[in-house]
């Protein structure tokens, strides 16, 4: 038995025949031209392996893995993806904070109107609206969950474009609540008594 000694100079596997014997290689290899030495055989430089996505040459051979979005087969070659659209934003919405959106192989995080989404790419952060040019409103800009809303200055009413403000003439509408004179100013309105009369206590009265 030849393979007794020294593996029959078999770098790997040596089979005793009746001939005398033959060297094998461990898989991921093939036999070299002296009928002993063993060198790495890259599976994947022919036909990608029979992957169909990426072919990895590993020392026993290969392994297939597929793109982003789908997964490997039973078959441990071919990737299933499509039928699974929405196979990462069904697991914990895909580590997104709000909004996950799958598209073919891949998906991405969004964020509700009012926030930004983080470096992360999956973590929201409010996005202060007021803190620039405050928020484009002519007076207060209030923060808000759903982004941000703009009021006006007592006398003031919003403009319907929901940034301006414009005067609202409170002595237009029931004499402002006035017993007698109703003034317009530019904070709102003062009411006014007649001679011979006082302002009550309210402000209205006289």
């Amino acid at each position: 038995d030849e393979c007794a000694t020294g593996n029959g100079g078999c770098a790997h596997f040596c089979a005793h025949t009746q001939t005398g014997h033959r060297c094998t290689c461990r898989r991921g290899f093939m036999l070299m031209a002296d009928g002993h030495g063993c060198e790495g055989n890259d599976e994947c430089a022919t036909g990608n392996g029979g992957c169909a996505h990426f072919c990895a040459h590993t020392h026993t051979g290969h392994r297939c893995s597929c793109r982003r979005g789908f997964i490997l087969m039973a078959d441990g070659h071919g990737c299933e993806g499509e039928k699974l659209l929405n196979y990462e934003c069904a697991t914990n919405n895909g580590g997104c904070a709000q909004i996950c959106n799958n598209v073919p192989g891949s998906y991405s995080c969004f964020c509700r109107h009012g926030f930004e989404l983080m470096g992360d790419g999956h973590g929201c952060k409010g996005n202060d609206e007021c803190a620039t040019g405050n928020g484009g409103c002519a007076h207060f800009c209030a923060h808000t969950q759903s982004g941000h809303k703009c009021t006006c200055r007592r006398g003031f009413i919003l403009k319907a474009d929901g940034h301006g403000c414009e005067c609202n003439d409170e002595c237009a509408t029931e004499n402002g609540g006035c017993a007698h004179f109703c003034v317009h100013t530019q904070t709102g309105h003062r009411c006014n008594c007649r001679r011979g009369f006082i302002l009550m206590a309210d402000g209205h009265g006289c």
